[in-house]
């Protein structure tokens, strides 16, 4: 993977609605960021370590749960893609 786009999820800041975007690509996902979901639902938002430490596994997780392979040209290939009023982005798939 790039290094600028792994330098990019790594700089990410709270809070984890970036990530949340790539929920498809992590295996269990919610219950990851479960204790990040547990400070957001309280009257006051209050950063503490068991939601930092969720928050930093998910990037890792982002950054090396890729797997690098030649695609199947028997399969069909399929393109997500997410538009908002700064970018774009796509996964193919």
């Amino acid at each position: 993977m790039d290094e600028d786009k792994i330098r990019a999820i790594r700089d990410w800041a709270v809070p984890i609605g970036l990530a949340s975007f790539y929920i498809r690509f992590v295996r269990n996902f919610n219950s990851l960021v479960s204790p990040v979901t547990e400070v957001l639902k309280g009257k006051k938002f209050e950063w503490n370590d068991q939601a930092k430490k969720a928050f930093e596994s998910i990037k890792e997780k982002l950054i090396n749960a890729l797997i690098r392979t030649i695609p199947n040209f028997a399969q069909v290939f399929k393109v997500e893609c997410d538009a908002f009023g700064m970018g774009i982005g796509a996964v193919l798939t």
